[in-house]
C-alpha cells in the first residue's frame, strides 16, 4: 500500500487475518514500500487484536486518547520485527 493510505476491516476478519500472515512477508512489504514506518491503531480495550498485532511483530508505541478518528482510547503500534 502506497504511504498514506488507510484501511479498515472488521476486528473479526482482521485476528484472522493477521494470525495467517508470516512476519516475512510483512518485514519484506514493508521495507519495499518504502516512506514511514507500517503502523495500525486498535482500540485498547480490543486486547483481542491487540495481541494479534503483536504476533504479527508490531510493537506497542503509544497510548492515545479518543480523538476526531477514534471514539475511544487507541494504541499506536509500529511494526518492528
Amino acid at each position: 500500500m502506497p504511504p498514506g493510505w488507510t484501511c479498515f476491516s472488521f476486528p473479526r476478519l482482521a485476528v484472522t487475518a493477521t494470525a495467517r500472515t508470516p512476519r516475512g512477508r510483512l518485514r519484506t512489504g514493508s521495507s519495499r514500500r518504502g516512506g514511514g514506518p507500517l503502523t495500525v491503531d486498535p482500540y485498547v480495550w480490543n486486547e483481542r487484536a491487540v495481541r494479534a498485532w503483536r504476533t504479527a511483530g508490531f510493537e506497542p508505541v503509544a497510548e492515545q486518547p479518543a480523538d476526531a478518528d477514534h471514539a475511544y482510547p487507541w494504541l499506536l503500534m509500529e511494526f518492528r520485527s
